[in-house]
């Protein structure tokens, strides 16, 4: 937006000069395009009201919106807060893009007709135009507030959110995939799973919804959605783009706040479920999708909606197993024949185990 390109043509057009950093903005978050060299590409002036798209591609590879937490990182925030992050999305940049509009006034008029020195030693780098004897418009500036929708974050272990061992450090997208975690209850125990999803940015709330397909076993229990504020103690990432304290005499303040406190932009939801005798054998699967309440990107993609940016899914698999009851003592040799006599007290102990869970978990 600093160069000039041609009404209603996009910066990422190959004839562009390729965009550099604006000098004294760190860490490095805008950029500009110089002149279009060609010939044949000279800027044309039309009447009437002219239009220019810019294209911006947010992506987590180039981080130029969004970076992903390291798993090592998960397993040191874990450490000391005891919370789920693995696989949580940090934002790192809100762009700020700036443009100016001009007219030919010096082609036609043969004259010098803008400002004599628009661009002297006291306008910051950011500020300067390129008008060249044409009048300007002043600049103007928009705040591009990047947006994404919630995803699911578990910890270490991959409990909550029920994940398997190799998702847990595997940043893709969970719908259709195979990332969903078996777990185990036995009849008439009780089994709570908890669902953690967040989004990226901090003003927005968070919800988490069971789907309707497959829906839910009977008896089953959903408690609301439950926000998880992220504190002083307890912080988010985020993105500040603001002008500093001498705007519009100083450059703009871009900087990287990793101690944002958010109210609900985490949030985690509970199932909670007592499963009967009649259950026993069968796996019953249930997901659940988290949702954030922004609609600025509503009709973009398919799952933003004038509520809110519906992320992924992930589901759990709950396996039903019967009591499977055995002596854990050998019967001739804890139940053996045995003497009473008369006038004693004759004691024996018999333990009972349950063999019907599978080894390493707890069947509830």
């Amino acid at each position: 937006p600093y160069g000039a390109l041609l009404p209603r043509q996009t910066s990422i057009d190959p004839l562009v000069n390729e965009a550099v950093a604006v000098e004294g903005v760190t860490p490095i978050k805008s950029i500009f395009s110089g002149y279009r060299s060609a010939a044949t590409n000279r800027v044309v002036y039309k009447l009437g009201i002219q239009n220019m798209s810019i294209g911006f591609t947010p992506t987590v590879a180039m981080a130029n919106s969004f970076v992903q937490r390291t798993h090592a990182s998960c397993v040191a925030m874990h450490g000391a807060h005891m919370a789920p992050y693995c696989r949580e999305k940090l934002g790192n940049a809100n762009p700020i893009i700036c443009a100016i509009a001009y007219d030919n006034s010096r082609t036609r008029r043969g004259r010098w007709a803008g400002a004599r020195d628009p661009n002297g030693d006291d306008v910051k780098s950011w500020q300067r135009d390129h008008s060249n004897g044409d009048y300007a418009s002043p600049q103007r500036c928009w705040r591009i507030v990047l947006q994404a929708p919630p995803v699911f974050v578990t910890d270490p272990a991959g409990v909550s959110t029920p994940f398997r061992p190799s998702w847990v450090s595997n940043y893709a997208d969970t719908t259709d995939q195979p990332s969903d975690k078996t777990v185990q209850v036995a009849v008439n125990g009780t089994r709570s799973v908890t669902f953690v999803a967040q989004d990226p940015q901090p003003t927005d709330t968070t919800s988490i919804f069971v789907l309707e397909n497959p829906g839910l076993p009977r008896g089953m229990m959903v408690h609301p959605t439950v926000c998880v504020p992220r504190t002083r103690a307890d912080p988010m990432c985020a993105a500040t783009d603001l002008p500093g304290l001498l705007y519009p005499k100083d450059n703009l303040f871009a900087a990287f706040n990793p101690n944002t406190t958010s109210a609900c932009s985490r949030a985690s939801m509970t199932l909670e479920w007592s499963p009967g005798m009649e259950e026993a054998g069968r796996t019953y699967r249930v997901c659940a999708v988290g949702r954030d309440n922004s609609p600025s990107c509503n009709n973009i993609d398919p799952q933003a909606t004038s509520l809110g940016w519906f992320g992924e899914t992930q589901c759990v698999h709950y396996y039903v197993v019967a009591p499977k009851v055995r002596w854990a003592q050998a019967y001739d040799v804890s139940f053996g024949a045995r003497d009473a006599l008369v006038g004693c007290r004759l004691e024996f102990t018999a333990t009972a185990v349950d063999l019907s869970c599978r080894d390493g978990e707890a069947c509830g």
